[in-house]
């Protein structure tokens, strides 16, 4: 199947270096993350009981540090 996208300059500069490093054309790369996208199995969030706390938490997304969470916190806008 021939697929025509635009990217970014950026973007599309960063996908030919990564292609020439890892020994393929643009083509080949951009197809390999598509597929590995499209195969990733999704994750569900649910809700369970901190086995310290007791609190309800919601699991899913990305784990964070607290220090991840402090530096959030306290980001300038």
């Amino acid at each position: 199947m021939v697929f025509t996208i635009d990217l970014p300059p950026d973007v599309a500069a960063k996908v030919s270096q990564l292609a020439k490093e890892s020994g393929t054309d643009d083509a080949t790369l951009v197809a390999s993350f598509a597929e590995e996208a499209v195969n990733k199995p999704q994750e569900t969030s649910k809700i369970i009981f901190d086995s310290v706390s007791g609190w309800p938490v919601l699991t899913g997304g990305k784990r964070m540090t607290q220090e991840e969470i402090f530096d959030f916190l306290h980001e300038e806008d």
